[in-house]
């Protein structure tokens, strides 16, 4: 996991992580959460990406259920079936 990518996600208070942090030990632990939590909703038909792939981002993005916890993908794309996450956020939920 890219030391930039955790920060860019987990350096931004506004993206209201704390408790996801908390609860799986680690940005890293929490980051691997997220990530597999949306290749299941990925696999369960749960997201949204247009014909390129593209998630929804912003406010738009789909909300997902991560360890009991409702988080929102800001921004990512779904590659040979994988989702390959740009940055996550609680904000507002």
């Amino acid at each position: 996991m890219p030391l930039n990518r955790l920060n860019h996600i987990f350096g931004k208070p506004e993206h209201a992580l704390e408790s996801l942090v908390t609860k799986f030990g680690s940005q890293e632990g929490a980051y691997n959460a997220v990530q597999n939590a949306a290749n299941q909703a990925l696999k369960a038909g749960k997201l949204t990406p247009s014909p390129k792939g593209i998630l929804p981002s912003g406010d738009l993005g789909n909300i997902i259920n991560v360890g009991g916890m409702n988080v929102r993908l800001i921004g990512g794309r779904v590659e040979n079936g994988q989702v390959i996450l740009s940055s996550f956020s609680r904000k507002g939920l």
